[in-house]
């Protein structure tokens, strides 16, 4: 079961580990993060059906929204707001935002792209620290879109360390750390369906990105 960053009656925070996909699939039928909680939570004697409110993508790590029944989830949906922290190949400007709308080029395949057809997305960041080589950013997606910020920041020549599927220069030799596209959710902000109060609920780097992110700022996280 992934650490549990909060918990009331109707919402559950997890940090989600990399490597871990959310729902089973083909690939992945009993180790999930969808089981892991169906279990705890049948464990409590609660009702184990458990509704993400957003996804992450396997590869990426940090907080996940749950709701635990269909109101919270009503009252979730498109009302969490989101902060990931991504390390990416090259030094983009010091803060700016990709308008780009995000296409899917083959339809069996999770591959997307920006194409002039595609759904609107909007990303924004700013860069928080860089050795000259890679640079640590935090990002805000205004949009949702499937692997939006990757997609982003390749396009515009700045793909994620690590991150094979979106062009990633071969630089993880120097950065061994991270064998994965290097993105993390380190906070969630929503009001709780509960009681009407603000939540800022963040989750901790894993070691492999706070290793990392230690080796681009001289040893400071």
């Amino acid at each position: 079961m992934p650490e549990i960053i909060y918990e009331d009656e109707d919402v559950l925070v997890l940090n989600k580990p990399a490597g871990l996909a959310m729902h089973p699939t083909h690939n992945h039928q009993g180790d999930t993060l969808a089981n892991a909680v169906t279990g705890y939570l049948r464990a409590k004697g609660s009702d184990p059906t458990v509704r993400a409110v957003g996804r992450l993508d396997k590869q990426t790590s940090g907080a996940v929204v749950l709701a635990l029944n269909k109101l919270s989830a009503a009252a979730l949906v498109g009302k969490v707001e989101k902060t990931y922290l991504a390390l990416v190949c090259g030094i983009p400007d010091e803060e700016g935002e990709f308008d780009l709308p995000i296409i899917r080029p083959d339809p069996m395949k999770t591959l997307r792209s920006v194409g002039e057809d595609g759904l609107p997305a909007l990303t924004r960041y700013r860069v928080l620290a860089t050795d000259g080589t890679v640079s640590l950013c935090e990002v805000r997606p205004v949009t949702g879109r499937t692997h939006q910020i990757r997609v982003h920041f390749s396009s515009a020549g700045f793909p994620l360390l690590g991150d094979d599927m979106y062009g990633a220069s071969d630089l993880t030799r120097h950065y061994p750390l991270v064998a994965r596209a290097a993105l993390h959710c380190s906070r969630v902000c929503f009001t709780s369906p509960v009681n009407g109060r603000e939540l800022s609920l963040t989750a901790p780097m894993p070691e492999d990105f706070e290793g990392t992110v230690r080796q681009i700022s001289g040893g400071k996280a």
